[in-house]
């Protein structure tokens, strides 16, 4: 059973979204709320794995209950709104789908199945990296990875400030991981699509500050992916 949370400051409104929900018998609501603050506590409270989230709200805009949520082990995030001038920002914030009001049956269910397919793949993925140094053994989410550097045998992570070094190829390691969330820059790098800032004819910005370079072949495929 998948746990579904719905945000929305207007009561009918997230009635409606049950309505739509009930066809669907492997989605269960376990939490609302009304305002932005509450649907952080619920968030954290049922840990759900679907969240549809309005944007416009009392207190805080669902873009802000997204900054308050830790980026590991984040749920999947529709946004629901009346406003589709939302849409750019809900995508560069790796929204799932952005579902305008008044919303159809139709559009609902292809949303769900869109998590459905997601929620099923995504366990799948590597989550995390297991490193060993010297002294001691630990993981390293694979979130918070902003970018990875093949050398040789051994792949470079470059997370937040630090580096952390695995011994594997990046090609086995970008048949692991999640295509939505990395890919190949270049034949020696890849990229977490949720860190990149800015992307030009041959180089990536990303959200530590580093500009990497990237080749001509992967540069239209990646400006696709981080569209999406």
């Amino acid at each position: 059973m998948k746990r579904v949370v719905v945000v929305d400051d207007e009561p009918p409104a997230r009635r409606k979204l049950a309505r739509l929900l009930e066809p669907h018998g492997t989605f269960r609501i376990v939490g609302e709320a009304g305002a932005g603050r509450a649907a952080v506590a619920v968030i954290e409270e049922f840990r759900p794995d679907l969240v549809f989230l309005d944007v416009q709200l009392p207190d805080i805009s669902g873009f802000e209950v997204l900054d308050q949520l830790p980026e590991t082990n984040r749920p999947l995030i529709i946004f629901v709104t009346a406003y589709n001038h939302y849409a750019v920002e809900a995508f560069n914030v790796r929204a799932l789908d952005y579902l305008l009001k008044p919303v159809s049956q139709t559009r609902f269910n292809s949303a769900l199945e869109r998590a459905r397919h997601h929620l099923e793949t995504r366990t799948s993925y590597l989550q995390r990296f297991l490193v060993k140094d010297d002294r001691i053994t630990y993981f390293v989410e694979a979130q918070q990875v902003i970018w990875l550097e093949s050398a040789r045998n051994y792949v470079v992570l470059h997370s937040n400030g630090e580096t952390h070094i695995v011994r594997a190829t990046l090609e086995g390691l970008l048949e692991r991981l999640d295509p939505a969330q990395f890919t190949r820059i270049s034949r020696f790098a890849a990229v977490n699509l949720a860190k990149v800032e800015a992307i030009t004819a041959a180089t990536v910005l990303l959200s530590n500050g580093e500009e990497i370079r990237a080749s001509p072949r992967h540069i239209s495929g990646l400006k696709s992916a981080h569209r999406v």
